[in-house]
C-alpha cells in the first residue's frame, strides 16, 4: 500500500512482491490520474520504504518503473529507509548504484 502523509512523504508499506506490486502500481496510477498523488510543485519526490516488510525482484522493478515515470514527469525520486533485503537484492542484481537513495 502507498500513502501520502502531511510531512510531504510518500510511504509504501507491507510486502512488495509479484503478488502485490501490480496492485500498488495500479493504485499509484489511479491516484495520479485523480490528482491525488505527485502533483505537488516540488521536483523531488521522497518515497519512504521503512514499512516494507518483505520484497523480491518485483519491488526493484517497481522502483525502476517509478524512476522512469518520474523522469518523464520531470521529477526526481529519492528513496528513504531502503530495507536491507531490498539493498541486498539490488546489489546481487547489479543495480544498487542506480537506486536514488536520499542522503
Amino acid at each position: 500500500m502507498i500513502q501520502y502523509d502531511k510531512s510531504g512523504l510518500y510511504k509504501i508499506s507491507g510486502a512488495l512482491s509479484f503478488d502485490t506490486v501490480p496492485k500498488i502500481w495500479d493504485d499509484i496510477q489511479k491516484k495520479y490520474q485523480a490528482g491525488i498523488f505527485f502533483h505537488e510543485e516540488s521536483s523531488i519526490i521522497i518515497l519512504d520504504l521503512a514499512a516494507v516488510t518483505s520484497s523480491d525482484s518485483a519491488a526493484l522493478s517497481l522502483l525502476i518503473e517509478l524512476m522512469q515515470w518520474f523522469n518523464q514527469l520531470q521529477k526526481q525520486l529519492l528513496l528513504r529507509n531502503i530495507p536491507e533485503q531490498m539493498c541486498n537484492l539490488a546489489k546481487v542484481s547489479g543495480i544498487a548504484k542506480w537506486l536514488p537513495e536520499e542522503k
